[in-house]
């Protein structure tokens, strides 16, 4: 009858709307590879396209990254996020208070106000990512606290990233040596 057509109706509705909500977001973590292989902080692998200008091994490296991630309770995602977001966003704002510092008279397109009332501005957002911690205190991940698998996680793309600049500097030296080498 009409109710089981709408029952059907309503459960092939649920698959597309979760595949209308992910697609946007998978979209938007694709760029972040295939930008991150233009400044060669990735291998050349994440900027292959295909016909239709598509990064697919960008595409494949995140829903692989997904599909392990939609293994987790959503609480720990959430711990996870907040942990590692939070710190990117401390990170910022300390970035922006140095850089004040030592460029006072830097061009800026807006101004909040004197130094200390800008610095001021980031107490209460420090606050809330501190106390988003702490409640995450007793979440438990692969064995061990949300807070210190995180912890790892950031320590890890602390390190790529150092290895990384590494491999560009060792790579940039091989270069100019080789058209030394040529122009002799």
């Amino acid at each position: 009858g009409r109710g089981a057509r709408q029952g059907v109706a309503r459960l092939a509705r649920r698959p597309m709307t979760h595949v209308g909500h992910f697609s946007p977001l998978e979209r938007a973590s694709t760029s972040l590879p295939y930008a991150m292989e233009e400044e060669r902080m990735l291998p050349r692998a994440f900027s292959r396209c295909n016909r239709r200008g598509v990064p697919w091994v960008a595409v494949v490296a995140c829903a692989v990254g997904w599909a392990l991630a939609a293994q987790m309770s959503f609480e720990r995602l959430l711990s996870i996020d907040i942990i590692l977001y939070g710190t990117s966003l401390i990170l910022e704002f300390a970035s922006l208070v140095a850089l004040r510092i030592r460029e006072p008279n830097l061009e800026r397109p807006f101004r909040a106000g004197n130094f200390v009332f800008a610095a001021l501005l980031g107490v209460a957002p420090l606050a809330l990512i501190v106390y988003a911690a702490y409640l995450s205190r007793s979440e438990q991940m692969a064995g061990m606290p949300a807070l210190l698998f995180a912890g790892l996680i950031a320590a890890a793309g602390v390190l790529a990233f150092g290895a990384m600049r590494f491999g560009m500097r060792f790579q940039s030296q091989s270069e100019e040596e080789t058209v030394a080498a040529a122009g002799d």
